[in-house]
């Protein structure tokens, strides 16, 4: 009985494994097809909304406005999570710029703050 509960736990634990790593793969093909001043409505169309277990896709969303110009960050999971870090770690923003694709990634996110 114990062998079986220990497969068990085996198959588990590399399904968990692939289904993050099929996230994180196709989140990141997705993101390199994006183009600037794609409009939004495409850009979710194009990232979809698959998640595996606790990830979503966006995982988040976040909006701030610099003078009349108003921005919306998406953030998708595309990098490896050690435990004990934070999630946020492994997203990879999408920014959007009065409703249109501008950038990806922290640092382009970073310099425009």
């Amino acid at each position: 009985m114990l062998r079986y509960l220990l497969i068990a736990i085996l198959v588990a634990t590399i399904a968990g494994c692939g289904g993050f790593r099929a996230l994180r793969d196709a989140n990141r093909t997705k993101l390199s097809t994006l183009e600037p001043d794609m409009p939004r409505a495409q850009v979710l169309s194009i990232m979809g909304s698959d998640g595996f277990m606790e990830i979503k896709n966006p995982y988040k969303r976040e909006s701030f406005a610099i003078g009349q110009d108003k921005y919306e960050v998406l953030y998708y999971y595309t990098d490896f999570i050690q435990e004990y870090q934070p999630m946020d770690t492994g997203m990879t923003p999408v920014v959007l710029k009065n409703g249109k694709f501008i950038g990806a990634g922290k640092e382009f996110l970073f310099k425009i703050r």
